[in-house]
């Protein structure tokens, strides 16, 4: 298809001699304001040295006179004065007949000779003096001529000095003048330029873009070469002109090939006629849409987008429009698909709490799917997802080695299967499964990693519980074996000897009473422990430390008067804590019994209890230290202390079951309890509870009196 333009615009040679003028005339008037800046530079330059030189000779002449009141004490100076003089005298002649070597004419006028010959008199005597004989004796006589030349010399060159300054500034302005005559000038040549060669050739090339539009919006309402249905009608609704698609695929739909000239909506009725009226008036109207469009053809629908596009004449008005309609069907169908396969993909995430990711190692762009974002506890508006902004959610616990899982599957190719924790902004914890496989370029190196993180933190939770009930399980196994079978087999034993009738019958009972005794014990203490699993947290109240600490010493009294033990509190501002009174009383009680059973005999037993808060947790540390005999306590004995039965000295006379209930009841409270200890010197157990307030009241008994002496005291 073959465009017809007509000829009326500019050839290209005009366009180029406009250009060619233009640049020339800018060139020139650059070159000559940087030759009137470069004059004016010199002449400036010139200047500067002149009235450096004179400004050099000012300081010359005070530099001589103050010399020569010296000499009569320093006779050394008279040197320095007769050089100072000759450099003096030398600068003064060049000022005076020599200014033509520094290019500058401004200076040479009568006022300046004037002065000169004004300051040549105190010159000359200043002069003699300084290259004269008997100069001290001259300096004592004439002090005050001295004084009159010096003062005379410098004032007619300060009148010098500022003549100089007023020349130059003068130049100056007269330099400022030209430049702006100079661009009045050149601005208005320009505006001739444009207004009598630029502007015709902008309306001639405005020209020929209309009549290109206009042939170009004849001619593409016919194009053969597409599948796509294109027509214009004109605004009485008459079909103007048609491709051969839409020709074909009216006559299919419809039954009959449509005519030119026949209205677009003759073949319509009802609520369809009316619809495609109202898409034709929007684009007589000058509107440009698209509209979605669903038919049914042979029963199966097929989906289309029809583009409307008003067209224009010569002034503007809209005198038809053309149509475009293109089956869309089997786009359609594929967006229908991949949005179908998206949700479905996105719910089994979200139930299975589960995302995907792609990280390309060289823009370092980290790309989560939208349930990645829940599963980690971001705002996928707010939050951007980097490498180094990953590892700040990765608990720190873990960081380093889920740094070492990555950089060795970079490093040796290898897939990626870890468990790793996170850490969210309200402190909790999850646990996430890690899955990803790496990605190489062509040299073998890798470019990109690409997994999957899921939310396992209840089957982690489960796998610890269900890792500490078998620990748990093996302890209840092993009081069955050692503390409920004994018993049991020493009571059958006794029963025999009962049976055989050889022995003290009362003798054989009252043992088989104390065995039964030690299995009722011990059956009692496996309850209490498995009672305390199952308590809520609903129940928790509010417990005064002080109370507690006032029914352990009553309770203790005896122990504590014979062990001599004295005990030191130190509550912090701490008042309270939350959780159940019997569980916390046991709690503190068995840990000061535990201090009072194993002091050193060899010093005074000191008990010192204290209580802290734990910043941004809502906990409290209640600490229980003693002066005892302390343990070494190594990875191994550390867990055992807390084990059921888990006896570390045989001093006492217990069954090591006091710090298993200990641990076990404030596990129940929510609460953890740690132990440190050095041998020879004491033990710590710190017990970490919810705290109730903050407020301290002051600790007093009945009759008003100080109740616990505090640390120090």
């Amino acid at each position: 298809m073959k465009l017809i333009f007509k000829e009326k615009a500019p050839g290209t040679g005009s366009i180029k001699t406009v250009t060619l003028c233009c640049m020339a005339f800018t060139i020139l008037a650059i070159l000559l304001e940087v030759f009137i800046i470069e004059d004016y530079l010199a002449q400036y330059e010139g200047d500067a040295r002149t009235m450096n030189l004179a400004g050099r000779q000012l300081s010359l002449a005070r530099e001589i006179v103050k010399n020569l009141y010296g000499v009569d004490e320093n006779p050394a100076l008279l040197e320095s004065v007769r050089g100072d003089a000759r450099r003096w005298d030398s600068i003064h002649r060049f000022l005076r007949t020599d200014l033509g070597a520094l290019d500058t004419e401004f200076i040479k006028t009568p006022v300046r000779d004037s002065l000169f010959g004004a300051i040549e008199p105190y010159r000359l005597n200043l002069l003699n003096w300084a290259m004269g004989d008997s100069i001290p004796q001259k300096v004592a006589k004439g002090y005050a001529s001295l004084q009159k030349w010096e003062g005379g010399f410098t004032d007619g060159m300060t009148h010098l000095v500022d003549l100089y300054q007023k020349e130059s500034d003068l130049a100056r302005a007269r330099l400022r003048h030209i430049v702006m005559v100079f661009s009045f000038f050149f601005i208005l040549m320009i505006l001739v330029l444009y207004f009598f060669l630029v502007e015709p050739i902008i309306r001639s090339m405005r020209m020929l873009i209309e009549e290109q539009k206009e042939q170009y919006r004849n001619l593409s309402s016919i194009l053969e070469n597409t599948d796509d249905l294109i027509w214009s009608v004109n605004r009485d609704y008459s079909l103007r002109t048609c491709n051969s698609a839409y020709r074909d695929r009216t006559a299919h739909e419809k039954g009959r090939s449509p005519e030119l000239g026949e209205s677009v909506l003759s073949h319509l009725e009802g609520e369809a006629a009316l619809k495609d009226r109202e898409l034709y008036d929007r684009a007589f109207r000058g509107e440009t849409f698209k509209v979605d469009l669903e038919l049914s053809v042979d029963g199966c629908a097929t989906y289309h987008e029809l583009s409307f596009n008003p067209i224009h004449g010569e002034d503007g008005v809209v005198i038809g429009c053309n149509v475009f309609r293109r089956d869309e069907t089997e786009r359609i169908e594929t967006i229908q698909k991949l949005d179908r396969s998206r949700r479905n993909l996105r719910e089994a995430q979200r139930i299975a709490r589960i995302g995907n990711w792609n990280w390309d190692m060289a823009s370092d762009e980290l790309i989560w799917s939208e349930c990645l974002y829940d599963v980690f506890g971001k705002d996928h508006h707010t939050f951007e997802a980097t490498y180094a902004n990953l590892m700040e959610i990765v608990h720190p616990d873990d960081r380093e080695s889920y740094k070492r899982e990555i950089v060795k599957s970079l490093a040796e190719n290898l897939p990626l299967d870890t468990v790793h924790r996170i850490l969210l902004p309200d402190g909790s914890v999850r646990y996430i499964h890690e899955r990803a496989l790496v990605f190489l370029d062509g040299a073998g190196d890798a470019v990109r990693m690409a997994g999957t993180s899921q939310d396992v933190t209840v089957l982690e939770n489960a796998k610890q519980e269900i890792r500490k009930q078998y620990e748990e399980l093996q302890n209840f196994v092993y009081i069955v074996s050692h503390n409920v079978r004994s018993p049991i087999a020493t009571i059958q034993g006794l029963m025999e000897l009962l049976e055989e009738g050889e022995e003290d019958k009362s003798e054989i009972l009252g043992m088989i009473g104390r065995k039964v005794d030690v299995l009722d014990a011990t059956i009692r203490d496996l309850n209490d422990a498995l009672a305390l699993r199952n308590v809520s947290s609903k129940s928790f109240k509010r417990i005064g430390l002080a109370g507690i600490f006032e029914s352990i010493e009553e309770l203790l009294e005896r122990a504590i008067t014979s062990s001599g033990a004295q005990i030191y509190y130190d509550f912090g501002g701490i008042a309270s804590v939350l959780g159940i009174r019997s569980y916390v009383t046991n709690i503190m009680y068995n840990l000061v019994l535990n201090a009072i059973d194993y002091r050193d005999d060899n010093k005074d037993l000191k008990i010192i209890v204290s209580s802290k808060t734990v910043p941004h947790s809502g906990t409290v540390e209640v600490s229980i230290g003693d002066n005892g005999i302390g343990m070494d306590l190594d990875a191994e004995r550390r867990k055992k202390i807390f084990g059921m039965y888990g006896r570390l000295d045989g001093r006492s006379d217990g069954k090591g079951l006091g710090l298993f209930l200990v641990k076990t009841q404030v596990e129940a409270l929510q609460g953890k309890i740690a132990v440190t200890s050095k041998k020879g010197k004491g033990t710590t157990f710190t017990v970490t509870l919810k705290q109730g307030d903050t407020e301290c009241p002051v600790h007093e008994t009945a009759n008003g009196q100080d109740r616990f002496p505090h640390v120090g005291s």
